[in-house]
């Protein structure tokens, strides 16, 4: 096996010529089918995958010419549809896992395509639906495709009679940090609590995940630096809460008998801060933050800080609520397990609190 050894302590010096990026340069490649006008690119990497797409663009009918080292001119006036049709094309294009490009700008172009399953490595997922799903949607408007997963149920297909929501603002934000408290810890995933209107006879919990952010990752995973932020972004799930749901409202029951008149002395306080914050806000509406007094900042530094402090104090009683609550642990879980996302001993630890639960 070849190594290099490597020895420090001496400055580096020179010029370099950065490479062409191969994801880059294997989609530039394949937008050159959009046109019959000739196009030249220059700094083409020579690399194994690149080669090869440019010798099936040959035998695709694509007039190609080497100007130079990294350096082609490419012709797409008629394209061989025969040839797209043939075992020698299919064989060919399998071996590569950026061919699937191809299929776009045929598509634009002449509204036929044809691909046989990519090849390549295997290394994470590369799906293909992201492609056709967002052709399709943006050559027939009004029409969009949804994972079921997407969005709640009642959301899904977009309706005018829009359910009541039972809970209201303020039992909204005394029940989310319940929530979240049951919510797993982990370093790639986010958890976005919201509340949504739904019929009493839906699920109380629903995980959901954005359309689009799903779609982008996806396509990261195809490869090119257009798309790999999203690929380093942690999954964002949103954990939506049925406000209209008998359980939710039986959580809610709970929730405010454990923290007793305790609650009520806490929302008055927090009602009353933050009724002198506004206050405060409307007095100085019309002065710049730099031209506030001394005392106006102290003021204003003053009000923030109750309202902050008070609300913190509330969250940390309404969190260790939460974590002791069963029945939370038990619907957020089944909204979990309902995704898949329940394993190991947490997927035991529900089995045998549902047992329990049962058993009452």
């Amino acid at each position: 096996m070849a190594t290099f050894e490597v020895k420090g302590g001496t400055p580096l010096e020179g010029e370099i010529r950065p490479q062409g990026a191969k994801n880059e340069a294997l989609q530039v490649l394949c937008a050159t089918l959009l046109t019959p006008e000739k196009v030249i690119i220059h700094n083409i990497p020579a690399i194994v995958d690149v080669l090869q797409l440019i010798e099936l663009f040959e035998k695709m009918g694509v007039i190609v010419h080497r100007l130079g080292e990294g350096s082609y001119s490419f012709e797409a006036k008629e394209i061989d549809f025969d040839y797209l049709q043939s075992d020698d094309y299919r064989d060919r294009a399998a071996r590569l896992r950026g061919s699937v490009m191809i299929i776009g700008p045929l598509l634009a172009r002449y509204g036929v395509g044809y691909i046989p399953k990519p090849g390549g490595d295997k290394i994470g997922r590369r799906r293909l639906d992201t492609h056709f799903i967002g052709w399709f949607e943006n050559k027939n408007q009004g029409t969009r495709f949804v994972r079921v997963d997407a969005d709640v149920v009642d959301k899904l297909i977009e309706k005018e009679n829009n359910l009541k929501m039972a809970l209201s603002s303020a039992q909204q934000d005394l029940l989310r940090p319940v929530f979240e408290a049951q919510l797993p810890a982990e370093d790639k995933i986010r958890y976005t609590v919201s509340f949504e209107p739904m019929a009493e006879n839906q699920m109380p919990v629903m995980i959901t995940q954005n359309e689009f952010m799903r779609r982008m990752k996806d396509m990261a995973a195809m490869g090119g630096s257009g798309m790999q932020f999203y690929g380093q972004l942690p999954d964002n799930f949103n954990v939506v809460i049925n406000g209209n749901h008998p359980l939710v409202a039986e959580i809610l029951g709970e929730v405010e008998a454990s923290y007793g008149d305790k609650l009520k002395t806490t929302n008055k306080k927090l009602d009353a801060a933050i009724a002198e914050q506004r206050s405060f806000e409307e007095l100085v509406k019309d002065k710049k933050a730099e031209d506030f007094s001394q005392e106006e900042k102290d003021k204003q530094q003053e009000v923030d800080k109750k309202v902050e402090d008070l609300r913190r104090q509330r969250t940390e009683r309404l969190t260790e609520i939460g974590r002791e609550n069963k029945l939370v642990k038990q619907v957020v879980d089944l909204a979990l397990l309902s995704n898949s996302m329940l394993k190991g001993e947490n997927l035991t630890n529900f089995i045998r609190r549902s047992v329990e639960l049962i058993g009452k």
